[in-house]
């Protein structure tokens, strides 16, 4: 057990004291003395650097320590017989802090076992490592494009594409990489459909079993743009990768950075990706429900073509319609680039005009 004992007239804000180690059904007590404190303004918690007196070399345990403090003095005036009534405001302060190689307790024969830094310790560093990722994840229009330009240069994506784009029913190929760090080695996997339904289902993976899934390329037979189910069931749960232990922040970092959701609709194809890491994580995860978003997706659709005059029996309105409607969803969490079936390096990101309200396709670099 260890207990915080305060130095004698400290103030709150600056403890210094003594650590007894405990062995409490044992009766056996070492103590250290505490002493220069250091600020982690991030965590917005108080860290103290512990020195022992003797010895030499510090190797950290950390701990967390709670103690509740008076922060104000309060009175009120009862009147004049009875006199003020004074009471303080608490606050629990928690202090994590850096133990070093513990003293020996007596009659022990030496110190206390140092576990090193604890397990749980390292996964909440790990876990805040990767929000801080997420958080500060931003792609611009660019990013959009050269990333729809590096999968439109894949040989072997093109093939793939050129093979299910006048299907009659949906096929799906998977994108995936040797490497979980990077993507200099994308490998276009099987191919597969739903013979028993126009549709076909994407599952994403990230494990040494499955393969470390990037994306996927798909077609869509009626010629539409992509659809709410294109942009959130191709991927990853953002927020279960930040949890999940097994996966470091590079490779939450790589899969960010070059997830991808291809659709192949009649002589175009459009490329999806991840523009706010924050907003996408949180649709993902509690924002997306199917039958809603196509709703409302299919709602938006019909009114741009009522507004704006078009046919929907026309496929370029068709798909300017479910354009509009995909962007207006997402459009602030997501990059949506198309070009032709073939091409390599003429990639243009989608956008809603401010002005007309209506899709615009812009190349900026």
């Amino acid at each position: 057990m260890y207990t915080m004992l305060p130095d004698s007239g400290q103030q709150n804000s600056n403890f210094k004291g003594k650590l007894l180690v405990e062995k409490y059904f044992e009766g056996k007590v070492a103590q250290m003395k505490i002493d220069d404190k250091i600020i982690n303004d991030r965590k917005k918690r108080e860290v103290y650097n512990i020195k022992k007196h003797s010895g030499s070399g510090i190797k950290a345990v950390r701990q967390q320590i709670c103690e509740v403090v008076n922060i104000t003095k309060i009175c009120i005036d009862a009147g004049a017989d009875q006199g003020p009534t004074c009471y303080y405001e608490t606050e629990e302060l928690c202090y994590t802090i850096d133990l070093p190689d513990l003293p020996q307790l007596p009659g022990t024969g030496g110190p206390v076992t140092n576990p090193g830094p604890t397990d749980e310790q390292e996964q909440e560093n790990l876990r805040e490592a990767k929000d801080l990722e997420v958080h500060n994840y931003r792609k611009n229009d660019c990013d959009a494009i050269l990333l729809a330009q590096r999968r439109a240069k894949l040989t072997d994506l093109k093939t793939a594409i050129e093979r299910i784009k006048d299907k009659n029913i949906e096929y799906i190929n998977v994108i995936r990489t040797s490497n979980k760090n990077n993507s200099s080695s994308l490998i276009i996997d099987y191919e597969y459909s739903n013979q028993n339904s126009k549709r076909v289902t994407a599952t994403p993976h990230w494990n040494a079993t499955n393969g470390y899934i990037l994306g996927f390329s798909h077609n869509h037979p009626e010629g539409s743009a992509p659809s709410p189910t294109d942009v959130f069931n191709t991927s990853l749960n953002i927020l279960e990768m930040v949890h999940n232990n097994n996966i470091t922040r590079s490779e939450l970092a790589n899969y960010m950075n070059n997830f991808t959701s291809i659709v192949v609709s009649k002589g175009s194809v459009y490329t999806i990706s991840i523009k706010n890491g924050v907003g996408y994580m949180g649709v993902k995860d509690s924002g997306f429900y199917r039958p809603i978003d196509h709703s409302k997706y299919s709602k938006l659709a019909s009114d741009y073509i009522t507004k704006n005059n078009l046919d929907e029996e026309i496929l370029a309105d068709r798909q300017e319609a479910g354009e509009y409607a995909i962007l207006k969803l997402y459009g602030d969490i997501i990059n949506i680039t198309k070009h032709n079936i073939g091409e390599e390096s003429n990639s243009q990101i989608l956008k809603i005009d401010n002005s007309t309200k209506k899709v615009e396709k812009e190349k900026p670099c």
